[in-house]
């Protein structure tokens, strides 16, 4: 485990967080103490080809530490590396397992940007609270800032919707704000191959009131897996 941690702070960090793909608002929950998660996907819009993976593990009950790398390649901007240091603790859980509020915070550095020797140019705190309606329907609600060295400070939320329609299928319903300028939102699926193992994932979403620049779609797998107890 301790292996493990060392060579994920050995990579230094990066912009806006990655959440529980494909969703941008983020769930109030944490892993078990002991268990890892690897999160990698693929988001293309008409601009842009990003690949991102993200491990995550619970070294400790009730915090979650993750590292976020990812490579872009825009027609605008050309190649990047990107790389997000993410901390996730619970708050509170209610007993009777109803509701649970958690926190993120994260720090990043673009390394194509031009201020790219400033090392961390970007970081987000958002709170985050879950109310479990039910045994299928879960909604997430987030509010928080973020910060960009180059461009903005500014407040962030997001709302989420995930309906179990059966053992394997949960429908998914986000909008959120992210940066500056107009929400965004988005409609996807998750598909669980082994429970609590294995699941893929797919999303495609726009701006609201977006042009047919502002699209994008999204794809990709998480894998979690116990490193000890």
């Amino acid at each position: 485990m301790r292996r493990i941690f060392l060579l994920a702070f050995a990579f230094v960090a990066t912009s806006p967080a990655f959440a529980g793909e494909p969703l941008a608002t983020d769930d109030a929950s944490v892993l078990p103490q002991g268990a890892c998660q690897v999160e990698s996907w693929v988001r293309y819009d008409r601009d842009l080809w990003f690949f991102a993976a993200a491990p995550a593990c619970s070294p400790i009950d009730g915090l979650e530490l993750g590292v976020g790398v990812a490579a872009y390649d825009s027609k605008s901007d050309g190649r990047h590396a990107y790389l997000v240091l993410q901390a996730k603790p619970m708050l509170y859980r209610d007993p009777d397992d109803r509701w649970a509020l958690a926190a993120t915070f994260s720090a990043g550095r673009d390394t194509g940007r031009p201020s790219a020797r400033t090392g961390f140019q970007d970081a987000t705190a958002v709170l985050i609270a879950s109310w479990f309606a039910s045994d299928t329907l879960r909604v997430h609600g987030n509010g928080g800032i973020a910060y960009s060295h180059d461009s903005f400070t500014t407040g962030t939320w997001g709302a989420a919707v995930e309906w179990d329609m059966d053992d394997r299928w949960t429908a998914l319903a986000d909008t959120y704000r992210d940066a500056p300028g107009r929400p965004k939102f988005l409609g996807g699926a998750r598909y669980t191959v082994t429970a609590d193992r294995l699941e893929l994932f797919a999303a495609a979403g726009d701006r609201f009131h977006g042009t047919r620049d502002t699209w994008f779609v999204k794809a990709g797998v998480r894998v979690q897996f116990d490193v000890g107890r």
